[in-house]
């Protein structure tokens, strides 16, 4: 993007008047020539937070924010859900999944992330995985130190929400190892990130449900 610099004429205005005048116009000079030097030499940040286009991530088995079959939960056979995305910019060069759930300790009111699904390396011209898909891209780690899809099980209380994250990247990655956890992913991907979606979905654990039957019953 190119950048255009006006140089303002300094008034002939007297004492503060004019020293804050020429402050400002200064000031003004200096963000505009930041700006310029990254859009030129390519450095500034293209990762989340700057410009990041969005991605339209579907499937076929739910809805966005619908509950999830229970074929894909630790609940069934455990497969990996199936979904597709569309709206990736013509320059990506890679896809990266990573399948995700929030969790929070109610005594404490901490947080913190479960990665249930890491995948990378998915050709650019590649713009769904069916269910059970294990051949295209590259299984990175999930929370359990294992390659591939870890079904989920809902383990807190009432409905768990999780989340299905499609990246677009500017580039295929490349780790010195072949263990690459969900942080590991994100790391790598920060300045890259073209465009990305997420697919919200919801499950609760077979059991509870049953339980809660049962408690009702009595």
């Amino acid at each position: 993007m190119a950048c255009v610099i006006f140089l303002v004429p300094r008034p002939r205005l007297k004492n503060w008047k004019a020293t804050l005048f020429e402050a400002c116009s200064c000031l003004l000079l200096t963000i505009s020539s930041i700006g310029c030097s990254e859009s030129i030499n390519g450095s500034a940040s293209v990762g989340p937070g700057s410009n990041v286009g969005s991605l339209i991530v579907t499937s076929p088995v739910f809805p966005n924010g619908g509950a999830c079959p229970k074929e894909f939960t630790s609940d069934g056979i455990g497969l990996s859900p199936p979904f597709e995305w569309s709206g990736a910019p013509p320059e990506t060069k890679s896809f990266a999944i990573n399948l995700w759930r929030r969790n929070k300790d109610s005594n404490t009111d901490s947080t913190w992330i479960s990665s249930y699904w890491v995948r990378y390396n998915i050709p650019p011209d590649i713009t769904k995985l069916s269910k059970g898909e294990k051949e295209i891209g590259i299984e990175g780690w999930n929370d359990r130190s294992k390659k591939g899809y870890d079904p989920i099980n809902a383990k807190q209380k009432g409905l768990n929400e999780y989340h299905l994250t499609v990246y677009a990247l500017s580039e295929e990655l490349k780790f010195e190892t072949d263990k690459i956890p969900r942080q590991s992913l994100l790391d790598a991907i920060k300045r890259i990130t073209l465009a990305q979606g997420t697919l919200d979905f919801r499950y609760e654990h077979l059991r509870k449900v049953h339980a809660i039957k049962q408690k009702s019953q009595k």
